[in-house]
């Protein structure tokens, strides 16, 4: 429970610039302390990290002393100030009225189910299990914050802070118990802080607090509250950017200080997520603008503090980017991750725009939701523009129109987009009760939306990368729809719409809370795999070997897949702590005793590895991963027994098919073999036996694959081909006992193209000869 010694900080930071603030006799801003508390906090967090990484010294004796350091520094201070207790603060409702009690009610029903989800369960989110959460273990490992080897580049090249906070969290608490926290905490940090935006645009109460209703009724907000995840993060920095820019736009006179939290805020937003660099340009300019007005010849001093602050803040990320792969933005195109655009005709920005904007209109009916596709294949018909074309849409994705309200990353918001749409509508019948400032931050929101579909290529989970946008167009909704002058009606009819839109995702797929899959009835570790139970057996088959062998380096190799479970079981249960390979300094990691693939079943039954005469060999039941050991330590700790049957393969259903159907495309994932590489092993007493495979190749008919059985070759092939479909079957004699089944490829040149076979099928079976 040490996590808490993290998060208290910023209730003590809250309450020593309200004893500031009260010395200077200035009327405390509760929500306005609030923000600010936590740009230091954050920045604090960073800071102390960078400076700790240089040491190698980010360990739990370091951190438990500096936190106990802080909290108790900030403690003595406050309590050696008199009459604190009795600072007076502006209130926020004078005289609330029912309605307001109801919006209230409801953003506090939602929020404390969201920190039930986040407290109750385990990182569960693919890409948190993919590198989020795996990331804080290397670090923790190698006691700094320094590039690693690794097979996952999203690891080590994206954005840090959301991760590094989560790191000291793991470290004090010595588990992820807090793992989802600091999105929850955002959850709140929005809702406060577009409540304060709505205010600076000219909202009353009721505007106020619809703003924080709309900023928490979006499900994908929701849904990202109880993840470990960083989008409702970027929201938080956004949206307490652009305040800052309203701020000073009312301000008569800028401070300096105003300057500082500026230049650390824009800081905080690049170092959260990439996407952050693109919605902070449109704010930046806003806030250049407002330093020319104010500061005319002298606006290049605020602007190179600003500049000057937010690049410290986050040279720490980039320099290692930079060292690493050349550039500060990391590897995304030398890895085939190239997320830009290709295009920037006007007809590919403006199937961008509509493909991002239909992406939330997706609804429960399926004839809604057809039509709607066919008219956005209209519109790309009417500017001869390829719906899915391929410089403008990510790895060949398609684009369809969807519902999926329980999901994190596709949950749509239709009312809150059709909203967004009918503001300008509404904002011009009610032109003259209107502030002309709500103009110039819609158009900054809608520059950020164009801007994000300018750069990015469409993805279909493009949804979830919305989120900072919609945080930051909650308080342009709160003010526009209370301005009427049936504004209680309206604001009662929009309630009620959009809590019966937003009903379906409270009870989340990934973490839900009724039924029969409830995070409160279901162990950790079935809520830890809601979308891959197939993966806790073979993970925790490979927890007890490396468990019983006690291995000093394992390499884990894992590209695309979810390593954190297993390593989290590792890192935690056995002692001594084995070391992850990866490690680049202050020592470089040692050799690995064992490895761990995803092979997703065709794997051969021995590796070698770069500088290690000694062969690993292939251990467990693990399919679809390959767990290899050392023959050494196989031998050592008496592995024999768990030398598997079939390796990756099931004797009774054949090779296994990962297959992803959706409504145009069918994908198959085949086993891939190169060379000697694919190979069986298998007991039987019945010596009559068959193989029946189905496989492509890149290779010529006549030069087949040459098949053994305990090293003999088998003739008396039966071939079928059709295409580029190769049938065989084959009739054979195996022993009694463990056989050896090994299918070689013709080894191919240097200069040549390089033979490869994908398996769509092997299967040995009993044969009725």
């Amino acid at each position: 429970m040490l996590g808490i010694l993290v998060y208290l900080p910023i209730i003590l930071i809250f309450i020593v610039l309200t004893i500031i603030s009260h010395k200077k006799n200035e009327v405390v801003l509760i929500r306005d302390k609030i923000i600010v508390s936590v740009i230091i906090w954050s920045a604090g967090i960073i800071v102390v990290s960078e400076f700790l990484s240089l040491y190698y010294s980010i360990n739990f004796p370091v951190l438990a002393l500096f936190w106990i350091t802080v909290n108790l520094l900030l403690t003595v201070y406050i309590f050696s100030q008199k009459n604190w207790l009795g600072i007076k603060s502006k209130k926020f409702l004078s005289k609330p009225n029912w309605i307001i009690i109801l919006l209230i009610s409801i953003v506090c029903i939602v929020v404390l189910l969201s920190g039930l989800m986040a407290f109750f369960s385990p990182p569960n989110n693919p890409d948190s299990l993919s590198y989020h959460m795996t990331r804080q273990l290397f670090w923790i490992q190698q006691g700094s914050l320094d590039h690693y080897y690794t097979a996952n580049d999203r690891q080590i090249m994206m954005p840090p802070l959301v991760e590094i906070i989560g790191m000291h969290l793991m470290l004090l608490s010595c588990n992820d118990f807090w793992a989802n926290t600091l999105q929850w905490i955002a959850y709140i940090l929005v809702a406060i802080t577009v409540s304060n935006i709505a205010k600076s645009l000219g909202a009353n109460n009721l505007g106020q607090t619809l703003s924080a209703f709309f900023a928490v009724s979006v499900p994908l907000t929701f849904h990202q509250a109880s993840n470990p995840k960083n989008d409702l993060m970027l929201g938080f920095f956004c949206c307490s950017l652009i305040w800052y820019g309203l701020r000073m736009s009312q301000s008569k006179k800028i401070l300096k200080s105003d300057w500082i939290f500026i230049g650390i805020n824009l800081g905080l937003v690049w170092v959260t997520k990439g996407t952050g660099l693109i919605f902070s340009i449109p704010i930046m300019v806003y806030i250049g603008i407002i330093f020319i007005k104010q500061l005319q010849k002298e606006f290049w001093k605020p602007i190179l503090v600003i500049t000057t602050i937010a690049c410290l803040l986050v040279f720490g990320h980039y320099y290692r980017n930079y060292s690493w792969y050349g550039s500060p933005f990391g590897a995304l195109q030398d890895k085939g991750y190239d997320l830009k655009n290709e295009s920037f005709s006007p007809k590919a920005i403006a199937s961008n725009i509509i493909r991002n904007t239909f992406l939330h209109l997706g609804s429960p009916s399926q004839s809604i939701n057809d039509n709607l596709y066919k008219f956005v294949q209209l519109l790309h018909s009417g500017m001869k523009q390829d719906i899915n074309e391929p410089k403008t849409t990510f790895w060949g994705e398609e684009f369809e129109i969807f519902y999926y309200p329980k999901v994190e990353t596709n949950a749509s918001a239709p009312i809150h987009v059709l909203l967004i749409i009918l503001a300008p509508i509404v904002a011009l019948l009610n032109r003259k009760k209107l502030d002309h400032r709500w103009w110039v931050y819609y158009l900054i929101l809608l520059s950020c939306y164009f801007l994000f579909c300018l750069i990015l290529k469409w993805q279909p989970w493009h949804a979830r990368l919305h989120v900072p946008i919609f945080c930051l167009m909650a308080p342009a909704l709160g003010v526009v729809y209370t301005i009427g002058n049936f504004k209680r009606t309206v604001t009662l009819l929009l309630t009620g719409i959009t809590c019966v839109a937003f009903f379906p995702a409270l009870n989340s797929q990934s973490r839900p809370v009724f039924g029969n899959l409830s995070i409160f009835s279901k162990p950790r570790v079935v809520t830890q795999f809601y979308r891959s139970q197939h993966l806790i057996k073979p993970q925790e088959a490979a927890y007890e070997i490396i468990e019983k062998i006690k291995p000093k380096c394992i390499r884990f190799y894992f590209a695309w897949d979810k390593p954190y479970p297993l390593q989290s079981w590792i890192y935690n249960k056995i002692k001594p702590r084995p070391h992850f390979w990866g490690q680049v300094l202050p020592k470089i990691s040692p050799d690995p005793d064992a490895i761990f693939l995803r092979t997703d079943g065709l794997a051969g039954m021995f590796i070698n590895y770069p500088g290690i005469e000694e062969k690993f060999q292939v251990v467990g039941d693990t399919t679809p991963y390959s767990l290899y050991i050392k023959e050494s330590l196989i031998k050592q700790h008496k592995l024999s027994k768990h030398i598997p049957r079939f390796v990756g393969w099931n004797r009774e259903t054949g090779i296994l098919r990962t297959e992803y159907i959706n409504k145009k495309t069918h994908y198959n994932t085949y086993r891939r073999t190169n060379g000697e590489r694919c190979q069986l092993i298998f007991n039987t007493s019945n010596i009559k036996k068959k193989i029946i495979a189905e496989f492509y190749t890149n290779n010529s008919a006549n030069e087949f694959v040459v098949v053994k059985i305990n090293e003999r070759v088998l003739d008396n092939i039966d071939v079928k081909i059709s295409n580029k479909l190769i049938k065989i079957s084959i009739n054979f004699d195996a022993i009694n006992g463990k056989n050896i089944l090994s299918f070689n490829m013709p080894k191919s040149d240097e200069n040549s193209t390089p033979i490869i076979c994908y398996f769509n099928r092997l299967q040995i079976i009993d044969s009725i000869d």
